[in-house]
């Protein structure tokens, strides 16, 4: 049990290394893309979060449009709006590294 959560720990870190806001916000969006709408713990665990974390990007993405909630249902999915938004974001970094992108937007 030890190992699997020091290998577990190692590959967070290096999954984590570096990322931007876009990385994230790309990482939230995509967690967020199922049919069906996915909860909150899902997407955390998808995008590599804390929960505190992933309150501001849930927060972020429902202020500019990017990801809907069902009460309902109680689950959170990415708009079309967000879709578009990833689907740029790939364009992006095709052309231009992610990291090199956060540098020119600061």
């Amino acid at each position: 049990m030890c190992k699997n959560t020091i290998q577990y720990s190692f590959l967070i870190q290096t999954i984590m290394k570096n990322r931007t806001y876009h990385d994230i916000l790309a990482k939230v969006l995509e967690a967020a893309k199922g049919t069906d709408g996915t909860t909150k713990t899902r997407i955390m665990y998808g995008a590599y979060l804390s929960s505190n974390q992933l309150k501001e990007y849930i927060a972020y993405c429902q202020g500019h449009g990017l990801i809907s909630y069902d009460a309902r249902k109680r689950v959170y999915k990415t708009t079309g709006k967000g879709i578009r938004l990833l689907e740029l974001f790939t364009k992006m970094y095709e052309i231009v590294p992610s990291n090199a992108i956060e540098e020119i937007t600061q």
